[in-house]
């Protein structure tokens, strides 16, 4: 039986798309319909359009200031003394929005002579209008990279730094939602309903749970669980590299430090709330990361390679990671030199580590995972 359903009845052309798969092959997951709404080769969300600034639908942390790409700089800084001053060393950003994170590594990187002529720059994005974008950045400031769409591309002659900043939130996750009376977890899904909406709906065919039962309290009736194995999948890529290659990875998003029950399924139009089953295409459709999965699926390979997972995996909330690396007194550096934005970077670094529910600090969750390679 239908949960809910669309409020509009005027359907644009990626629903209808979406309708008829449905008509054919029947409801469709969650993560499969977030696929096709953010990433359709035609009508694709991030397939079209620029999403990011005051004129898109959302603002990410190196678009509110320039203290967030810089602190990152240093982080990659400290990573390259840590590897030992490689002759070569990929630096891969996944999901690069409009490329002012990487610029502004790119400048701070600059300072360091060694670093910046070792450097191979990898932009991992799908999108036309984002690569675009970041080209015009990256060139704006005298900067040159490479973009690629799978792993394959990275030499593996080099040890790599992963970096990703509102990247694994817009990877599509799958929910379950749990029948207390049966003792049954059913797949929620979306399908039509009577009047051929979009409207969200349960599988009738029992699911086995996705997780570990023990990391999590007893599920109440209709409690929803999110699985999002394709995020676990790509977390565990990444760390295989760098377990192979030596290298490191950073992650910031907003999500949680232990995995539990609840539905995080959301839309942004316009700096707005949206329906998610409305205007497919036209709204940004993510979900809260769950990094304890991520933790679990990194352990996994550093486990399988022989590395030390307890040292090699640490999570923090965006505020301790920001503070750990100076930003700060870093803050306080620029201010002195450049007294005319003072207040636009003391109002930037608020909104980065604040701890209220409209600032990042405490929402924004940082992972890391460093590997050296025997």
């Amino acid at each position: 039986m239908p949960e809910n359903k669309a409020s509009i009845k005027d359907i644009d052309t990626l629903s209808d798309i979406i309708r008829s798969h449905i008509r054919q092959h029947g409801p469709m997951s969650i993560d499969a319909y977030m696929e096709q709404c953010l990433c359709h080769p035609v009508h694709g969300y991030y397939m079209k359009k620029d999403p990011f600034g005051t004129k898109g639908d959302f603002t990410t942390a190196p678009e509110i200031s320039q203290l967030f790409g810089d602190v990152i700089g240093l982080w990659v800084m400290q990573s390259y003394e840590r590897l030992g001053r490689p002759p070569r060393l990929t630096l891969v950003e996944c999901g690069p929005g409009r490329g002012t994170l990487m610029a502004d590594i790119l400048r701070m990187a600059r300072k360091n002579a060694a670093l910046y002529d070792a450097l191979d720059v990898c932009l991992m994005e799908i999108s036309p209008p984002l690569r675009a974008a970041q080209k015009q950045t990256l060139t704006a400031h005298g900067f040159q990279a490479r973009w690629i769409s799978q792993f394959e591309e990275i030499s593996p002659n080099a040890p790599v730094l992963f970096l990703g900043n509102e990247f694994f939130d817009a990877i599509g996750c799958r929910q379950f939602s749990y029948d207390a009376p049966r003792n049954q977890w059913h797949e929620r899904v979306i399908g039509l309903g009577d009047d051929g909406d979009l409207c969200f709906g349960l599988s009738d065919a029992s699911w086995f749970f996705p997780a570990p039962k023990s990391s999590l309290p007893e599920p109440q009736d209709g409690d929803i669980f999110e699985y999002a194995p394709i995020r676990d999948s790509l977390c565990a890529a990444m760390t295989r590299l760098i377990a192979r290659q030596s290298g490191a990875a950073l992650f910031f998003d907003y999500g949680h430090t232990q995995s539990g029950y609840g539905d995080t399924l959301q839309a942004m139009m316009s700096h707005q709330y949206h329906s998610v089953l409305d205007s497919c295409g036209d709204a940004d459709i993510t979900s809260h990361v769950d990094f304890a999965a991520l933790t679990n699926a990194a352990h996994d390979v550093i486990a399988l390679e022989g590395k030390d997972a307890s040292s090699a995996i640490t999570l923090s909330t965006q505020k301790n990671f920001l503070e750990t690396f100076g930003i700060r007194q870093w803050c306080e550096k620029l201010c002195k030199t450049a007294p005319e934005n003072t207040q636009v970077l003391e109002q930037g670094l608020r909104r980065l580590i604040g701890e209220t529910p409209d600032q990042m600090g405490l929402l924004f969750k940082a992972m890391q995972i460093e590997c050296n390679a025997p």
